[in-house]
């Protein structure tokens, strides 16, 4: 038996609460050394973020089982407006989805660029060493 829109309701809601949760925990993760080597805190919110999303089309594909009106036309218009305020909350969720997912891609993109940052300064460190020390006697 197919949930009815109040269910679907509610898991919405209950959804916009744990993506705006996990929304908040990834806006709160500071960039450290510590992350840039061990991505584990990113990846798990990667990983929360794709359950998410695959809990988000799950209720919306029952949600879009409702959206044939009913015949009389007084009923078809409080179907009309009663769905209306269905999408609105799932226009609401799938953009706090969207906006998570984009926050935890720039987290990565500036843990690739610290990153790469570290890798410059040891290898300018590298340089500037070997500019002072004689390895001609370790290779020949």
């Amino acid at each position: 038996m197919p949930r009815t829109l109040d269910e679907i309701r509610a898991d919405f809601l209950a959804l916009h609460v744990d993506v705006a949760t996990l929304s908040r925990d990834a806006l709160r993760l500071e960039p450290s050394l510590r992350l840039v080597v061990s991505r584990g805190p990113v990846r798990a919110f990667a990983s929360r973020a794709d359950k998410y999303l695959e809990r988000f089309t799950e209720i919306d594909a029952d949600l879009m089982q409702h959206a044939n009106p009913p015949m009389d036309i007084n009923a078809a218009l409080r179907h009309s407006a009663r769905f209306q305020s269905y999408m609105a909350l799932r226009e609401s969720v799938r953009t706090l989805i969207a906006d998570t997912n984009q926050s935890i891609g720039s987290i990565r993109s500036e843990l690739d660029f610290r990153g790469s940052l570290m890798i410059a300064i040891v290898a300018l460190v590298v340089s500037i060493i070997s500019m002072f020390v004689d390895v001609s006697g370790l290779f020949g």
